[in-house]
């Protein structure tokens, strides 16, 4: 299995949650915790045996970043972020115009 590290996108593969996407937040005696958009956040995450991830290649250097220097990550820009990331990287275009 690979190396696990924070701020990993990781896909559930077993569980309730099958297919389910989550950001790695945490890593401590052989758990995993994660955070999503809706039910776990940063301060309040779901533990997960590792063998039960899919990783990505994806990391999110600004989570990484904020939970290495013990700073607070906004709800609203975690979900941003990681909706940026499902997206392949395009940020979505809000003022609705094409192009």
């Amino acid at each position: 299995m690979a190396e696990l590290e924070l701020g990993q996108v990781v896909i559930s593969k077993q569980g309730k949650d099958v297919g389910q996407t989550y950001v790695v937040v945490g890593l401590t005696g052989g758990r995993v915790f994660l955070a999503d958009t809706c039910k776990y956040n940063v301060n309040s995450p779901k533990r997960k045996n590792p063998k039960h991830l899919q990783p990505m290649r994806l990391v999110i250097d600004e989570i990484r970043k904020n939970i290495e220097e013990g700073r607070n990550i906004d709800h609203g820009r975690f979900h941003y972020l990681l909706s940026v990331m499902k997206n392949g990287g395009k940020e979505n275009n809000r003022n609705g115009k094409a192009g």
